[in-house]
């Protein structure tokens, strides 16, 4: 090849890859070919010639979002004529020109939001002649009321007929202009504020008199500052069912607002977040929504503000008619209007959630002493304990979510009603004590996120139409745990949904879910649950046990058949993530179980069991598993021979020990033997022979009867000296010879005692001669058929410390009232005269 040629082939080449880079600068938008979309937003452009190379004639939408448009050329979009969507927003234009729309028929919406169109004055008046189909037309953002004069653009937008949405700024004490009213097809119009881009402080009557001649529904001011509505504002707009005024901090009063919409066909309304600089509560009058009594109104939406107080007579001003009411998030403290809800008999759902919510600090909250801002409490307090709570009759859903009490539930009995969806959950309430009646038609419960340090197991006696019940996180553990009967639940046979997590549940009674047939989700996560013993065989239905992250090592034998039977009929998953299962010896079942079983354990290959050398493995390698337990488990079981051969040896030997230990009882029972068959012996005889001391004491020589008086000292100084001076025989422990052996010489003189006077003390039995003294005595009263214990207690009874033998017999005196009480510390010095006068009746009386 010639050098020429060489120089012109380089030549080539070079502007074919410099086109390309110029092209592939030049096509920076964001196509999406199904869509038939281009993005081209935030690239700095100028023009919008710059993406006539990259962007296909038959893009249907085009966004420009975000450049530095300033001028657009007429004709400038003909090429795009099957256009349906514009973005020309955050630019900078600062005018329309006639013709600058010219070919975009199809063009449904275009967003004009934040440029320089200040006013009519920024637009041509035929400017959007051409878009014969707009549908919804952006101009918000164009005019910062604040700082620039401005107006509307009635003449340009009153030639876009088809149009049905308008986004404008709110311009103060100007009027919308008579170009508006030739928009017969608008049924949107959306007025906000974003920085100052809406100022409306007072509508009067006239303010939407062009809007009277469209068929407008739907109107929506937001953020206007709006301090004051004229009477009748909203009167001759016919076709208007949804009114939203909200973010208005200026305005304390709408009940002009409600004045004139009898002649609208209103059907929604909301106001909200009103009135915040000059009260900090809301209080609605008597006459608040008088306008409301003749009207077709369905929703009313009082939400997000700070309304405290609600005027009974202010729901009576409110239509049958409404089917929605939300009072959600504010701060409602008397709840006396409640009781006039009964005559919305179409109210359906009634939202009450959120009340001292997320506007007050925890420490707010507490300091505030709440009187009744719970619907439960409001409720009771509205009616008797024993008067039924009478709901509107067709209201299907109640919200009453989140209001932050610390309140018992109590029980409660409802008139007719077909509540069917309750939400109850974050309230903190502390109990639940009885059982609500009259909810029969309830398929929604929340209970979730409170705090029931008791819970009534007839809680739910009456609601046998539950499918969703919602427990998780309401600490009632040790409520189900007492629930051996199962009453809990016994009533929800439809019940498909069970919620019961994080509850620091330990164990669950056998018969807790005894009649869930219907149940096909059960959750128990993040609990403490280790043994998976309780009844599964009756929940056929059951698609979905959730155990994760409790303490589950195995599942009982029974629940294992019971869960195979469930999977025979249809799929059901077991989650037991975060668990450490057992692999031992004794749970082979378990583990084979894990490897043959039909249901689906949810990531088992991830799950962990610990193996009988105290290693953690993973259930990955089961069959490894399986295999090493047959193999050691066989060697385990002749150990457990040879181990329980050893236990067996030991226990011989134990009871050699004990039988050594207990010789002392062991004589006594043979002495009572030996004269029990001796042919000579006469129990009456030996009685008279041996009786020779009218009282053996036998008490707890260290214990403090007051601060300065032990009682040995009150039995030496008090008790001895005064049944001496009256001849009695009186002996005590402290009397035998140092050399005389105890488990002998007790014996022998409690054998010679009519009585032997017990003084109970809280240690008493915590000494071992104590304990001898009263079973020898017990003992011989068994032997000689008398009545030789005299029990005196020291204190309070249920605290002394006793073994079950002498628990027992001494609740046997208690019961026939053969106790004595000892003085107490307070009246020791006035009393002890007293006591030994009544102690000298018992022994002589009670023989």
């Amino acid at each position: 090849m010639s050098r020429p040629r060489v120089l012109f082939v380089c030549f080539i080449i070079n502007f074919i890859h410099f086109t390309r880079g110029q092209l592939f600068l030049q096509c920076a938008c964001k196509m999406d070919v199904q869509k038939l979309s281009a993005d081209c937003s935030g690239l700095g452009l100028t023009n919008i010639s710059e993406i006539f190379n990259c962007v296909p004639n038959n893009t249907r939408e085009l966004n420009l979002f975000n450049n530095s448009i300033s001028d657009i050329l007429p004709g400038i979009f003909g090429r795009f004529s099957s256009l349906q969507s514009l973005r020309l927003d955050y630019n900078r234009i600062g005018y329309l020109n006639s013709g600058v729309f010219s070919g975009l028929t199809q063009l449904g919406n275009l967003s004009l939001n934040h440029n320089n169109l200040n006013g009519s004055e920024s637009y041509a008046d035929d400017v959007f002649k051409p878009l014969r189909n707009l549908r919804r037309l952006y101009l918000q953002g164009n005019c910062n009321v604040h700082t620039s004069v401005c107006s509307y653009p009635d003449k340009a937008v009153s030639v876009a007929t088809s149009l049905q949405y308008l986004h404008l700024d709110g311009i103060p004490n100007v009027d919308f202009g008579t170009g508006f009213s030739k928009l017969r097809n608008l049924e949107t119009l959306y007025i906000n504020d974003e920085n100052g881009f809406c100022n409306l402080p007072v509508l009067t009557e006239n303010t939407f008199e062009p809007f009277r001649q469209t068929p407008l529904y739907y109107l929506h001011l937001d953020g206007c500052s709006i301090e004051k509505f004229a009477p009748n504002v909203f009167r001759g707009l016919l076709n208007l069912s949804t009114l939203i005024i909200e973010d208005n901090r200026h305005l304390c009063s709408v009940e002009n607002a409600t004045v004139g919409l009898n002649e609208t066909n209103i059907e929604t309304i909301r106001f909200n977040n009103w009135c915040r600089q000059h009260s900090d509560f809301i209080r609605l009058a008597e006459g608040m929504f008088k306008g409301l009594t003749n009207t077709s109104l369905k929703t009313l939406d009082l939400g997000w503000n700070k309304i405290n107080y609600i005027h009974p007579r202010c729901v009576d001003n409110l239509p049958k008619s409404l089917q929605y009411i939300s009072l959600k998030e504010n701060k409602l403290d008397s709840g006396n209007f409640l009781k006039y809800l009964r005559r919305l008999n179409r109210l359906e759902v009634f939202d009450v959630s959120y009340q001292y919510h997320n506007r007050m600090g925890i420490a707010a909250f507490r300091n505030r002493k709440l009187q009744a801002n719970s619907l439960l409490q409001i409720l009771k307090n509205t009616v008797g304990d024993d008067k039924p709570v009478y709901l509107p009759e067709n209201v299907r859903t109640i919200f009453m979510n989140n209001i932050k009490l610390e309140y018992p539930v109590p029980s409660l009995i409802f008139g007719p009603n077909r509540l069917q969806h309750l939400d109850a959950s974050c309230c903190m309430l502390i109990a639940f004590l009885g059982p609500w009646y009259g909810l029969k038609d309830l398929q929604f419960f929340n209970l979730s996120f409170n705090r029931f340090s008791y819970f009534s197991p007839n809680t739910f006696v009456d609601m046998g139409n539950l499918k969703t019940l919602l427990l998780q996180n309401t600490q009632i553990g040790e409520s189900l745990n007492r629930d051996h009967e199962g009453l809990t639940f016994s009533s929800q046979k439809k019940l498909e949904v069970l919620d019961l997590r994080s509850n620091a549940i330990k164990d669950l009674p056998y018969k807790l879910f005894h009649n869930l047939t219907n149940l096909q989700s059960l959750s128990l996560a993040e609990n403490s649950v280790k043994n998976i013993s309780f009844l599964l065989r009756p929940l056929t239905k059951l698609r979905k046990l959730d155990l994760s992250n409790n303490s589950v090592e195995y599942i009982s034998s029974e629940n294992m058949l019971a869960l195979d039977q469930i999977a025979s009929t249809g799929k059901i998953d077991l989650d037991l993530s975060g668990n450490i299962l057992s692999c031992m010896c004794n749970n082979q079942d378990f583990v084979n179980w894990l490897a043959t079983t039909k249901v689906n354990i949810i990531q088992k290959d991830k799950l962990y069991c610990l193996y009988i050398n105290e290693t953690l493995v993973s259930l990955s390698g089961l069959e490894f598993i399986r295999d090493q337990l047959k193999y050691e488990c066989t060697s385990w079981i002749v150990m457990t021979s040879c181990v329980t051969g050893f236990i067996g040896l030991l226990l011989v030997l134990s009871l050699v020990a004990l039988l050594y230990h207990k010789r002392w009882q062991l004589r006594y029972l043979w002495y009572i033997g030996r004269v029990k068959i001796d042919p000579y012996h006469h129990p009456d005889d030996q009685e008279q022979a041996l009786l020779e001391i009218d009282a053996y004491i036998s008490y707890e020589q260290h214990y403090d009867v007051t601060d300065d008086i032990t009682l040995h000292k009150a039995i030496t100084d008090k008790i001895y000296p005064f049944f001496e001076e009256r001849g009695y025989t009186l002996k005590i422990r402290e009397q035998f010879d140092g050399y005389d052996k105890l488990y002998r010489v007790i014996p022998e003189t409690i054998r010679k005692s009519r009585k032997v006077v017990v003084l109970l003390t809280p240690s008493y039995c915590k000494e071992y001669w104590n304990t001898f003294e009263f079973n020898i005595a017990a003992y011989e009263g068994i032997y000689s058929k008398r009545n030789v214990i005299l029990p005196v207690v020291i204190g309070d009874l249920s605290k002394i410390y006793m073994t079950p033998e002498i628990r027992s017999f001494i609740r046997s005196k208690v019961k026939s009232k053969d106790v004595l009480c000892f003085p107490s510390s307070e009246n020791y010095h006035r009393t002890i005269d007293a006591f030994n006068e009544q102690l000298e009746q018992w022994l002589c009386l009670r023989h």
